[in-house]
């Protein structure tokens, strides 16, 4: 597992005030109005380089499921892997249960929040817990691991477990980044003429968000734009800002906009212009705002970031 800064562009929910609110300020995430990493937020001995970053552990599994499972992904009926042999997600003591794998996973969070962490990513697609990747064998992951039925519309099983894992965080001052599509499963939405199902599913689960009294929350659209895999030409960095243009005529217009992780350098800077753009033109609305956080940055998992911290 990595520990990395938020490489993306993002656009945090801001609505009435919760235990946790989400915000940006300048070059600077704050959360509840505080710079994160501060003296002020509790970080007395924290590195200066980390005030205003929001360090957030990649837990796209957090809300896993597979719809093939069990005629296929269990010990009886394992997936077969390039590089780890048969693979299935059973527990050494049991099936796999999704509602389980949930509880152990919110169950961690206290600890990590005490580490030093502020913030988790989840997908609604998930990310590839096969080889650590998606389509080693064919086009996309075998496992069905999607909150998105084919027509865009919500799965209520994924959103009951995203809802839990954003009001807990909410609840120990952390922020969630739920990120919509991933390369490897967003084929599991049909294509239809002028991608109206993708376009569906965002409008589906920016509204669903928007919804919820939390307001720890940053969207990622969809994760790894840069990658060149995706079916969906909306979903593609030739139509980024055709998808902003899109988004803010919609009625989620209020609602955050984002895609992750440009290969190309060029690319990254046309599609923040084209972001920054946008939201400047939006900026009388007091419900939206935005940044470019920092660089990319990890570590191994056996080496800890906090050793020089004193956390609240």
């Amino acid at each position: 597992m990595l520990i990395r800064l938020v490489p993306i562009l993002f656009v945090a929910i801001t609505a009435w005030p919760q235990q946790t609110r989400i915000g940006i300020h300048g070059s600077h995430f704050t959360i509840n109005g505080q710079s994160t990493y501060t003296p002020a937020q509790g970080f007395a001995a924290a590195d200066p380089n980390l005030y205003g970053t929001l360090l957030n552990v990649r837990a796209v599994q957090a809300i896993f499921d597979d719809s093939n499972y069990p005629s296929q992904g269990s010990r009886q009926n394992p997936y077969p892997t390039n590089v780890m042999g048969p693979v299935w997600f059973d527990y050494p003591d049991g099936k796999f249960d999704p509602e389980r794998n949930l509880n152990e996973f919110l169950a961690a969070l206290p600890d990590w929040r005490r580490c030093g962490i502020l913030a988790i990513t989840i997908n609604l697609q998930g990310g590839g817990p096969v080889d650590g990747n998606y389509g080693e064998l064919g086009p996309m992951q075998p496992q069905v691991n999607t909150a998105f039925e084919k027509d865009g519309t919500l799965k209520p099983a994924y959103l009951e477990r995203a809802r839990r894992v954003i009001a807990e965080a909410d609840r120990l001052g952390m922020v969630v980044i739920v990120g919509l599509y991933y390369q490897g499963e967003n084929a599991r939405v049909d294509e239809a003429p002028d991608d109206a199902n993708v376009r569906r599913g965002i409008v589906n689960a920016v509204r669903w968000l928007k919804s919820l009294p939390n307001r720890n929350v940053m969207i990622e659209v969809q994760n790894e734009l840069g990658v060149g895999v995706y079916r969906h030409p909306l979903l593609t960095v030739a139509s980024a800002q055709t998808r902003l243009n899109w988004h803010k005529r919609k009625p989620a217009a209020s609602s955050p906009s984002a895609s992750v992780w440009f290969k190309e350098r060029e690319t990254n800077e046309l599609l923040a212009n084209a972001i920054f753009s946008f939201f400047t033109r939006m900026a009388e609305h007091p419900k939206v705002s935005m940044k470019t956080s920092r660089p990319y940055v990890a570590w191994p998992v056996t080496t800890n970031p906090f050793s020089s911290m004193k956390t609240e």
